[in-house]
């Protein structure tokens, strides 16, 4: 190919195809080539020629007690090249050279030796590149070609039953009766026997002989015999299988009879006919709810996955369903059947128990609320009396101490949902709480700290009075599995400014990096998807590693 700037310069792209008979074609194309070259303007660019590639094949053959080195030329489309010089030399003599015949080939006698170093060379041309070869053969032996086959291909389905597996062994000497044995990757037999008369040995193969779902490689060989040499041949392989996802409630719980806002289980199973798939993804969408809500959890021993669903408050009805996204190691991507679930709404008089607690508390707040008041005006009129009797202080005229009352609401710092739990006031006994609270403290600074399960805690110090600070609190609480993605994310903000972290990308982003940040964002996917929550002493690690990071990247 010729290449210029000049507006003026010819483009030419000769592709070489040399083929019996058709050699003043090509003279002809060279010809149009070089008058395109003689036109070319004086600011022409030098040329850049691109060359076809060439193959040898070298087979060794016995005839009447001399061994023979056929030797092959072919160019990239496997056609014969005639009338090429090509090159022997065996280890320790001369080389021979010799023109290839109409069908590409030429064939050099070999010395009589056990084994020999044998080259084999062609130089090129203008239009094909050169190449070279180097084999050990043994003239005692007459030259084997190995060649495997699968029925249908690669491809191997290991939800099939058998699978037909066919080797063909080829040379100058072939026949039947070779010894042939066929194994996998990992040296396990797959099948045996003798080649026909043909020199092909055909079999049918269990599925379960093959290997594993993914991709792998199945082995050919022959041992030869007196009068032929040994032989090998590789198959690359895919071996796949099709997954099966279901999913079904736990406990016994109905998904057509659900209470609204009660919490309930589900629990995902991933198998394959050979058996339960461990460690690997599967997805839960909750769908009919207002913004379909997805989880992803990595599945256990058993090949099984449980989800913890907070409630259907907002819904009459909602659909589950689970998926296996499938892989590059040969399982295929399946889905569940959908999970329809019903929510028994309550009735007006249902709804009015549901929220007894609250208007007890109500009435128990105007209750408090009351008797303050009255206590309040009892000792401001026991003040006035006291102050006008001689030899009292001020000071002194106050009774008991002022009480406030502290109400707030704790949330999912994620989906802003209610949360019970229990509250702890100044290190006393755990309060519980469904979500809403309401404290009575007197005068000073307390302590209050916030629990609930599978939730790191929070703490604050509590004000009283509170001049209106803690009005209509609301305290939002962070779960184990949210939080210990903070130290990872602030990590990657300094190490990879450019990124825009995703919690749906975890295990994108440690697939794509390499090293510690790569060896921290596995640990930190384990962690958030496990079927057990992170605590304290998991974050606490994941933190002085990220920690560790970011100052080796302030460093640099």
């Amino acid at each position: 190919m010729l290449l210029g700037p000049s507006p003026t310069l010819a483009v030419v792209i000769l592709r070489r195809r040399i083929e019996s008979g058709k050699r003043a074609s090509a003279l002809i194309a060279i010809s149009a080539v070089l008058i395109a070259c003689s036109s070319l303007t004086v600011n022409a660019q030098r040329s850049v020629r691109v060359r076809g590639r060439s193959s040898l094949d070298l087979v060794v053959e016995q005839r009447e007690g001399t061994a023979v080195a056929i030797v092959t030329l072919r160019d990239d489309q496997g056609t014969p090249l005639a009338g090429e010089s090509v090159r022997l030399e065996e280890s320790g003599s001369r080389p021979s050279v010799l023109q290839t015949d109409d069908e590409g080939q030429a064939e050099f006698p070999l010395r009589m030796r056990a084994q020999e170093q044998v080259s084999v060379a062609f130089s090129g041309t203008t239009l094909l590149e050169p190449i070279q070869i180097e084999r050990n053969v043994d003239s005692r032996f007459a030259d084997t070609r190995v060649r495997l086959e699968v029925e249908g291909g690669p491809r191997i389905d290991l939800d099939e039953a058998e699978h037909v597996l066919r080797v063909m062994v080829a040379g100058a000497a072939t026949g039947g009766g070779l010894p042939v044995r066929i194994e996998t990757e990992l040296g396990e037999e797959v099948a045996s026997g003798t080649t026909n008369a043909a020199g092909v040995f055909a079999t049918r193969v269990s599925s379960n002989l093959l290997g594993a779902a993914g991709a792998g490689t199945l082995l050919a060989s022959t041992s030869g015999d007196e009068r032929r040499a040994p032989g090998r041949a590789a198959l690359r392989i895919v071996r796949s299988r099709s997954t099966t996802t279901t999913i079904e409630m736990v406990d016994g719980v109905q998904p057509a009879a659900l209470q609204p806002e009660t919490p309930f289980e589900v629990e995902v199973s991933l198998q394959t006919a050979a058996g339960p798939l461990r460690q690997h993804a599967v997805e839960l969408e909750l769908g009919g709810v207002s913004g379909n809500e997805r989880w992803t959890r990595m599945t256990n021993g058993e090949g099984r996955a449980r989800f913890e669903i907070s409630g259907l408050a907002e819904a009459e009805s909602a659909t589950l369903s689970a998926r296996f996204a499938g892989d590059a190691l040969g399982l295929r991507a399946s889905e569940s059947e959908p999970l329809q679930m019903q929510v028994r709404q309550p009735n007006a008089f249902e709804r009015v128990l549901r929220y007894w607690p609250l208007l007890l508390l109500l009435v128990i707040a105007f209750t408090l609320y009351f008797a303050r008041a009255t206590a309040k005006t009892e000792e401001e009129l026991t003040t006035r009396r006291e102050t006008k009797a001689p030899g009292i202080a001020l000071s002194q005229s106050r009774i008991g101490q002022r009480r406030v009352a502290i109400s707030g609401e704790v949330r999912d710092a994620w989906r802003d949902e209610l949360l019970p739990g229990t509250l702890i006031v100044d290190g006393g006994e755990p309060i519980a709480h469904d979500g809403r609270f309401l404290l009575e403290l007197e005068e000073g600074e307390h302590v209050v700290e916030w629990l609930a399960e599978r939730y790191a805690p929070a703490k604050a110090t509590v004000p009283v009075p509170h001049r209106g600070q803690w009005d209509a609190a609301v305290v939002r609480l962070e779960s184990w599995r949210a939080k210990i993605l903070s130290p990872y994310r602030e990590a990657l903000r300094l190490i990879r400014p450019a990124l825009r972290f995703e919690r749906e990308t975890l295990r994108t982003m440690h697939e794509q990096e390499e090293g510690s940040l790569a060896s921290l964002g596995l640990d930190v996917e384990s962690a958030f998807y496990g079927s057990e929550p992170p605590n304290a002493k998991v974050l606490k690690e994941v933190e002085d590693r990220a920690q560790r990071l970011s100052q080796d990247r302030e460093r640099e």
